[in-house]
């Protein structure tokens, strides 16, 4: 073991780092499993998890090891044509099938279910009337686009939560295979197949594609959104842009967050060598004023029931939650940073940082560079208002691209790369495991 963890070989040096951040937040929570609260993990299911991850670890190295087992797999197996993909949607589904089976309520599928019903009872104008009202947790800081999109799901096949998560499986899947064309037009089918498998690599991924939540179907617009963009800088065709504005501001009225869409277009644009001449096409202002068509109509309404400044009054409660005094920390510690190391997976962490210096040091990156950026941009705006892992759902297939660098460079140099990948995807598994059990006996609840 010793001659392994020396040796100069890439893919070991990798799989080490992977393993060693969740390893030792794993030992840290057992050491303090003594002092903490009775919604912390039970210290039994924190030593299997950690002696899970040590085996999975041990079984990693022996095969980065062995004489020559499997060199080029990866690529081969990549090379198979249509039936992987088909394979792939096939596996990501039923997982989140799985999941969705087994995953306990949310407190956001409740609001959804309680909406939908004040919707069934009520009529639209008292539910809009009467939108931030509707209940505590959805109405005073969400736009209400999906809200009514699950209304009538419910209304046609029940109101149960496995309706909507079976809905946001779909959502998920539809994501999937957009971010595969995303990624594919940029950067090709190779490091699109690898990207969207490691988006697995994060348990977020699983837990959030499952949910009968905002997010699933936030995500599936969002990705569309950077579909529909590549799509106008490549045409630079002015209904190209109006396409990608209207799709934006759909997004915001699905979540808030797709204001973050725009400033993250124009710094593309900005960075890009021939990006700046862009801001003088006419498309590029319906990519920017285009989600106006869309917005207006309902901040106009809004406004007339008033809905609309006890929505502001929330949302600006969340900026810089980190530092506002009335709880905003205390949220952020006790609640989201425990979940975060879960939720993001800390093996992603070197990976990321390697991953990025990978593409920065490589001129000839720059279709993986603007990939990555897409991600890296909106964690750092997310990172300043609510810094909740979920919300990093939308971004998880650009945030893939650095880890699926790493992957590929794997592949590329020892043909070690489909080893790689199962690893990375066996911690996620492991504890996705682990979350699942524990909220299954009621001990943690990881949802927020």
């Amino acid at each position: 073991m010793g001659r392994i963890i020396a040796s100069k070989n890439p893919s070991r040096l990798t799989v080490l780092l992977a393993a060693s951040f969740p390893l030792a937040y794993l030992v840290g929570l057992i050491a303090f499993s003594g002092y903490s609260d009775q919604s912390s993990l039970t210290l039994e299911s924190l030593l299997a998890a950690t002696s899970a991850c040590v085996a999975w670890l041990m079984i990693a190295m022996m095969a980065m090891d062995s004489p020559k087992p499997g060199m080029r797999l990866l690529t081969r197996l990549l090379e198979k044509g249509p039936i992987i993909e088909i394979a792939g949607v096939a596996i990501i589904f039923g997982l989140w099938v799985v999941v969705a089976l087994t995953m306990m309520p949310w407190n956001d599928e409740l609001s959804n279910i309680e909406a939908s019903r004040y919707l069934f009872q009520h009529g639209f104008k008292a539910y809009f009337n009467n939108y931030t009202e509707v209940n505590d947790w959805l109405g005073p800081h969400h736009p209400p686009f999906l809200p009514l999109v699950y209304a009538g799901i419910y209304s046609v096949f029940g109101a149960k939560i496995i309706v909507g998560r079976l809905f946001g499986c779909l959502c998920a899947l539809g994501a999937c295979c957009l971010a595969y064309l995303w990624i594919k037009r940029q950067a090709g089918r190779r490091m699109a197949l690898v990207a969207c498998a490691l988006c697995l690599s994060y348990p977020l991924v699983w837990f959030n594609g499952a949910s009968s939540i905002l997010d699933p179907p936030f995500w599936l617009i969002f990705t569309a959104c950077l579909l529909l963009f590549d799509r106008y800088m490549e045409s630079r065709k002015a209904l190209d842009g109006l396409w990608c504005g209207l799709c934006i501001g759909v997004a915001v009225l699905s979540r808030y967050n797709g204001f973050l869409l725009p400033p993250i277009f124009l710094i593309l644009m900005l960075c890009a060598s021939r990006g700046r001449r862009a801001l003088k096409q006419i498309g590029t202002w319906l990519v920017l004023i285009g989600p106006a068509l869309i917005l207006l109509p309902w901040f106009a309404y809004a406004a007339w029931t008033g809905s609309l400044w006890i929505q502001a009054q929330k949302l600006g409660s969340f900026v810089l939650v980190m530092v506002i005094p009335d709880g905003g920390f205390f949220y952020v510690r006790n609640f989201l940073a425990p979940l975060i190391p879960f939720m993001v997976g800390l093996w992603n962490i070197p990976l990321w940082v390697s991953g990025f210096f990978n593409i920065a040091r490589n001129d000839r990156d720059m279709a993986n560079l603007r990939l990555a950026l897409v991600g890296i941009i909106y964690v750092a705006f997310v990172l300043i208002t609510l810094p909740n892992p979920r919300y990093l759902l939308a971004v998880a297939p650009s945030l893939a691209i650095l880890p699926a660098v790493k992957v590929l460079e794997a592949e590329d140099k020892e043909g070690r790369g489909l080893e790689l990948l199962i690893f990375l995807l066996g911690l996620s598994l492991i504890h996705v495991a682990l979350v699942l059990h524990q909220t299954s006996l009621g001990e943690v609840y990881f949802f927020y």
